[in-house]
């Protein structure tokens, strides 16, 4: 019986380096993955949710399994590990700066507009339609300007803030080596 706390994994891998790296793809075998056993990892992951812990089984081929293999990959999966939370979190700060710059410029712009729009509404020698027409214009290209900071600032880093998490799930795992048959 399972425990309901942890997700069950298995991967069926010819060797411990196709954890990492794409196996060849051979057609003659049937329903072959040929992604990276991470990558396997990860898809299985992705749409589950994110609170439970991992378990993972490795089956290898009899002769490929040794005394200390599954101690120094466990080593390797929590450097790769901490490496693309490193890289998730960075581009997460990046995003960040580009919302608060791209924020900034629309709130400039939302400014002027504003200014504009007054402008126009006061022109009393133009007709009321064009007046109103570059007023309320002026407006909307105001309003319009700041869609693409809430849209860094509220939405984009979702995707980032998913991906770290999927890796610091996988960084804590429970994993096994154990033998094909």
């Amino acid at each position: 019986m399972s425990d309901p706390s942890y997700y069950d994994i298995t991967l069926k891998l010819s060797e411990i380096k196709h954890l990492f790296q794409e196996s060849e793809f051979d057609p003659f075998i049937p329903q072959q993955d040929s992604s990276s056993g991470i990558d396997q990892i990860i898809n299985t992951v992705k749409p589950k949710s994110l609170t439970c812990k991992l378990r993972t089984t490795i089956l290898l081929p009899a002769d490929r399994l040794s005394d200390n293999l599954e101690q120094s990959t466990i080593e390797a999966l929590q450097c790769y590990c901490t490496a693309r939370i490193e890289r998730t979190t960075n581009d997460l700060a990046t995003l960040r700066g580009r919302g608060i710059r791209a924020l900034k410029r629309g709130l400039l712009f939302l400014a002027l507009c504003l200014l504009l729009s007054t402008l126009f509404d006061g022109l009393d020698s133009l007709p009321g339609l064009i007046r109103r027409f570059l007023s309320e214009g002026c407006l909307i290209a105001g309003w319009v300007s700041l869609w693409h900071p809430i849209e860094l600032l509220l939405y984009e880093w979702g995707p980032y803030w998913r991906e770290k998490k999927i890796y610091e799930l996988i960084k804590d795992m429970e994993l096994k080596l154990t033998s094909q048959g």
